[in-house]
């Protein structure tokens, strides 16, 4: 039996094709259920609409921010907290979301933290945007100096070019570790449960170490099977924490 490869080929990305406008097509709809309950003012029916639909691994800055004015609207703040800033990783640009950000925060007296920050140059582009420059710029840069080296009489009438290029691949590469170095900087979770007790190792039997209450920020500097060291930025005190009660900006 002839088996013609172009035409399983074909048969099979028109198959993924499909398959892949099916699963687009329900999570459209499916969002869009979940944005009608919201609307309704059925914030509580809406945050376990958008809990469903996010199971399945996917996830994006619209839903994010919905999902959180869902559990402001329940009284679940902590978690609103969690799922705008997930929104503003997604979206560091939006100006809505870090608008919402920031008055949740305020209101619950958290610190308005760095991504708030409207007139920080550094959010215009996000760490993998400034490093995708950086690299770009770094191969023309490379590209300049190969081609002085293999055609010699062009290396003078590009000598100008190749030193800007080398100049902006520099620019881009301090800003990409500027980029990189704030966004390490900022909080990896969030508390959710009021009261909740980081200890002096990692098991239940341990001692307390402090107390985080709801909706805290901390940093997260260790980890084993089922716990987390958490860090508050404020005070520097740190303490290990069951996983099960943070929520982590990225998943």
């Amino acid at each position: 039996m002839k088996i013609h490869l172009p035409h399983w080929i074909a048969w099979f990305v028109c198959m993924l094709t499909v398959a892949v406008r099916s699963v687009a097509a329900d999570d459209a709809t499916a969002f869009e259920a979940a944005a009608r309950l919201l609307a309704a003012g059925r914030a509580e029916e809406a945050t376990r609409a958008y809990e469903h639909l996010v199971q399945s691994g996917r996830t994006s800055p619209a839903i994010e921010r919905n999902w959180a004015l869902a559990c402001e609207q329940v009284g679940l703040n902590a978690h609103a907290l969690l799922h705008f800033r997930r929104a503003a990783w997604l979206a560091p640009r939006d100006a809505d979301i870090r608008a919402d950000l920031k008055t949740l925060r305020s209101k619950l007296g958290v610190p308005a933290g760095t991504e708030t920050a409207d007139d920080r140059w550094i959010h215009r582009l996000g760490v993998d945007e400034w490093g995708w420059l950086a690299f770009a710029s770094q191969w023309i840069w490379c590209g300049c100096l190969i081609a002085g080296l293999l055609v010699p009489s062009i290396k003078t009438a590009l000598r100008g070019f190749t030193v800007a290029c080398g100049t902006v691949t520099l620019v881009l590469v301090a800003l990409t570790v500027a980029a990189l170095l704030e966004f390490r900087s900022r909080p990896d979770a969030i508390v959710l449960k009021a009261d909740t007790v980081l200890r002096q190792s990692p098991i239940d039997e341990a001692r307390p170490a402090f107390t985080a209450p709801m909706a805290a920020e901390l940093k997260i500097r260790d980890s084993r099977p089922g716990w987390v060291m958490g860090e508050d930025p404020a005070s520097g005190r740190f303490g290990w924490v069951p996983r099960q009660q943070l929520g982590f900006v990225i998943p």
